[in-house]
């Protein structure tokens, strides 16, 4: 979905624009679940320093090993009891750390999901907000990859972001006391890691940078080849070229999974070297503290080696969120990009269809498409009455649709104005117009739902109206035939309509559109799949009600012999019937 020349976005400012999108109620949540990694990190250094404890007491040692804040407390404990104590505060800190980590996992589990759903909520929002000519310059295949960009860039954020908060703390923790225990060998470990992590964070960022293109491309990419593939399905069967499709899915779907690949290597890799490197060096602290001859080296390595444990995991947990992070930087700037997308502040009250009592008039109306160099429609001027029929013909390309769309508001003029009862048509306005517009598309669009759904498709389950959808399939010519039906209007008509023929379809198309019972009847070779006698029925019908203004875009002289003004165009403009 990124605009060519849009720049990247980092990982930093994609965090800061999904955070901007959130509510206050889901910041505060955000903020307490990273004070409760805090209180994590708090109980796992308790359950590591009451592990200390009972080492001590089981070894039978003074506490002398232990760091200044334990041994206090473990010279205080009698002799007897210091070995039940031990286990009791040890088992007791393991069980409230645990608990707290499970907690903490649903908290955190149930806010990502949620804070994820809203996400997807406001950017699509954003995307239907969106004018019609955005629509025309996307492709759909990036709408709905948009869907999962949108979800596993949350995830990844938020998420990796609350794992690297964790990990932070509970390192820092653990890093404290290991250099309570023994300052030396726990700064030179903190040193060599950090560096090791930091060299091979540099070397890896080129390769993250380069899979996060190839990752941020396909999906979009692997949607559009199966959309492609899906709708070309009859032509696909009939030539028996599933397979040149099924390649090229191939290609894209093993690009992406080469990058996802690699991601994960590099992501996880560093974890076995040092993890080797800790067994190496927790054995060489083993060797010489053994060597001490008050018997606390059970105690320091014990403590040493239960903190490392708890503390190497955590550390490659920060690097490995870094690196998911970095490795879904086109991610972040497609999400951010749709972030950043106007959404106009719309009142949630109908509005009000535009008083329309006598006619449309269009004014030296121009358009050009932004891929285009020509105009698509050039200085038309022109005059509709209410009641009229109009029909729009002229060659394919001549602009008959683009003029069209401009009436019905779906695109602006960017010269030249377009006005009802002398009102011109603007953004305040135009919701209220497009009250008044009922329209048939050439491209019919049919939801995998029942014929009455699809008929009603513009109102919610709840207002379907029964009386208004038989009323509608009758005057467009569909209701014998559903009626033929064992299941009436309740049968599905499939994915696109694909149980139907071409003309049922349409006439179901049309069926909506006279639902909607709208004064103004837009027809875009709404009855090109019908043959002549159920094309002439559908429009006699239609044409009967004089108070129905229709517009319709034919090739067909049989479409528009009833018509009361035929408007003929070339390359946009307007050379008959004006």
């Amino acid at each position: 979905m990124t605009e060519p020349g849009a720049a990247a976005v980092g990982i930093g400012q994609a965090a800061i624009r999904l955070l901007a999108a959130l509510d206050g109620r889901r910041r505060r949540q955000l903020v307490l679940l990273t004070l409760l990694t805090v209180a994590n990190a708090v109980a796992d250094l308790a359950m590591v320093a009451a592990a200390m404890l009972f080492l001590t007491a089981l070894a039978g040692q003074s506490g002398a090993a232990l760091p200044p804040v334990l041994s206090g407390w473990f010279s205080t404990v009698p002799p007897g009891s210091q070995v039940a104590l031990g286990a009791l505060a040890f088992a007791g800190s393991a069980v409230a750390a645990n608990s707290l980590r499970l907690l903490y996992l649903r908290l955190s589990e149930r806010f990502v999901a949620n804070v994820t759903h809203e996400l997807i909520i406001a950017v699509h929002a954003r995307v239907f907000a969106q004018p019609y000519d955005y629509h025309v310059r996307h492709h759909s295949s990036e709408l709905i990859g948009s869907l999962e960009t949108v979800q596993v860039l949350a995830y990844i954020l938020i998420h990796q972001w609350l794992q690297s908060v964790a990990a932070l703390a509970t390192g820092a923790a653990f890093a404290w006391l290991l250099i309570a225990i023994d300052p030396l060998p726990a700064v030179a470990a903190f040193t060599l890691l950090g560096l090791f992590y930091l060299l091979v964070a540099r070397m890896a960022s080129r390769r993250l940078k380069a899979n996060s293109i190839v990752v941020g491309q396909a999906y979009g990419d692997r949607i559009r080849k199966v959309q492609e593939s899906l709708g070309a399905i009859r032509d696909l069967k009939i030539d028996h070229s599933e397979r040149a499709q099924l390649d090229d899915l191939r290609r894209v779907n093993a690009r992406f999974a080469a990058a996802s690949a690699s991601t994960s290597f590099i992501a996880g890799a560093p974890r076995f070297v040092v993890e080797a490197g800790a067994v190496l060096l927790v054995a060489a602290l083993a060797t010489l503290l053994a060597a001490r001859s008050d018997g606390s080296a059970l105690v320091l390595v014990g403590g040493i080696a239960l903190g490392g444990l708890r503390l190497l995991p955590l550390l490659q947990q920060a690097y490995r969120s870094w690196a998911m992070m970095a490795a879904n930087r086109a991610i972040a700037t497609q999400v951010v990009e749709l972030l950043n997308l106007p959404l106009p502040a719309e009142s949630e009250e109908k509005v009000a269809p535009l008083p329309f009592r006598t006619a449309i008039s269009l004014d030296q109306v121009a358009y050009r498409y932004p891929e285009r160099p020509d105009p698509a429609v050039e200085n038309v001027t022109l005059v509709i009455e209410r009641g009229s029929r109009v029909a729009f013909v002229g060659e394919t390309g001549s602009g008959k649709s683009t003029l069209a769309d401009i009436v019905m508001g779906l695109l602006a003029p960017q010269s030249g104005s377009v006005q009802v009862d002398r009102m011109i048509l603007g953004h305040d306005n135009i919701r209220a117009w497009q009250r008044n517009i009922a329209h048939v598309s050439q491209s019919i669009f049919l939801a995998d739902a029942s014929i009455a759904r699809n008929i009603a498709f513009s109102v919610p389950q709840a207002r379907l109206d029964m009386a208004r959808v038989r009323a509608a399939a009758a005057r467009a010519g569909i209701a014998d035939f559903i009626g033929s039906l064992p299941e009436g209007f309740e049968t599905a008509v499939g994915e696109r309509g694909v149980r139907l023929s071409g003309g049922q379809r349409q006439r179901i198309a049309i069926a909506r559109a006279l639902y909607k019972d709208a004064p103004v009847l837009v027809l875009d070779e709404a009855t090109n799949a019908l043959d002549e006698e159920t094309e002439a029925k559908v429009l006699d019908s239609l044409f009967a009600d004089r108070a129905l203004t229709i517009l319709i875009i034919a090739h067909r002289p049989s479409a528009v012999a009833q018509c009361d003004k035929v408007i003929k165009l070339e390359n946009g403009r307007v050379v008959l019937g004006a």
